[in-house]
């Protein structure tokens, strides 16, 4: 396999992630382009599509959250993301891996003592209309219990949505959108779209921007449609066949990004861009 050094793989990545020149995709297209973007801050959408996007009107990401085109949900490594609602039906599934996984080492032996069903049908219940974490966990404590285990659990079980009017109030996702949450958790679609977004990268290097474990049987089943190269340490790569690779004499401009951007959080190796 070809090698690909560390400049080749960040001429690559920032292609994909508009950083080489700004698109002029709308809101919705850009943030499926980028497979979602990082939203544990609020704001920070907007810094990052400012960089990446060439006419970005400044309600842009109101409008199409009030629209329903885009959501805030928990999604990949069990962090708050902005998505297309297209997105999150294809997502929410294969990242449950991730949220069981996040749930199981948060609580350790927390996790033993809660009924998880019974605790998702009571969520479903609270938040079938908008309400906060801090209004659920008191509701819960009338039933006694550990209260924040159960939260948490609820959260990472039931697949919610943010609403975008700043009030920290979350919504059960179905209801909001209408359309039925698959379960489905193959996970071949949400490699795809990351390879798409991220590429060329490791197994480990998906892994981490997922939160997914145990991915290597995903990209075994779809390995006769991928590329695979070489990095400097000679671990494997993998891509899209017909993904931009620019090569490393590639112009890359400075770009101002918000704190945890996906370009930094979405590697196991850091190292083609830190």
């Amino acid at each position: 396999n070809a090698t690909l050094g560390l400049a080749d793989l960040s001429r690559a990545t920032l292609a994909r992630q508009m950083l080489l020149a700004r698109d002029d995709l709308g809101v919705v297209a850009a943030v499926e382009r980028l497979a979602g973007m990082q939203a544990q801050l609020a704001r920070a959408p907007n810094v990052g599509l400012f960089s990446r996007v060439r006419k970005l009107a400044p309600d842009a990401l109101d409008r199409a959250l009030a629209a329903k085109k885009l959501v805030r949900a928990t999604l990949m490594r069990g962090t708050l993301h902005l998505v297309s609602a297209r997105d999150f039906l294809a997502f929410r599934g294969p990242v449950q891996r991730a949220l069981d996984a996040g749930l199981a080492a948060i609580l350790k032996a927390r996790l033993d003592e809660l009924d998880l069903a019974a605790v998702t049908k009571t969520a479903r219940a609270f938040f079938a209309t908008p309400q906060t974490f801090d209004a659920f966990r008191k509701s819960l404590e009338r039933e006694g219990g550990d209260v924040r285990a159960k939260a948490y659990a609820a959260r990472c079980t039931l697949p919610l949505v943010q609403l975008h009017d700043g009030s920290a109030r979350f919504v059960v996702a179905d209801g909001w959108l209408g359309k039925k949450i698959p379960g489905e958790r193959d996970a071949r679609e949400l490699v795809r779209r990351y390879l798409a977004a991220f590429g060329p990268a490791t197994i480990a290097d998906a892994q981490t921007w997922s939160g997914v474990p145990d991915l290597k049987e995903t990209f075994d089943a779809i390995r006769g449609e991928l590329v695979a190269f070489r990095d400097d340490k000679k671990r494997e790569l993998f891509d899209l066949a017909k993904a931009p690779r620019p090569g490393a004499d590639a112009e890359a401009p400075a770009r101002f990004l918000p704190e945890f951007d996906n370009l930094v959080l979405s590697h196991k190796d850091r190292r083609r861009f830190v």
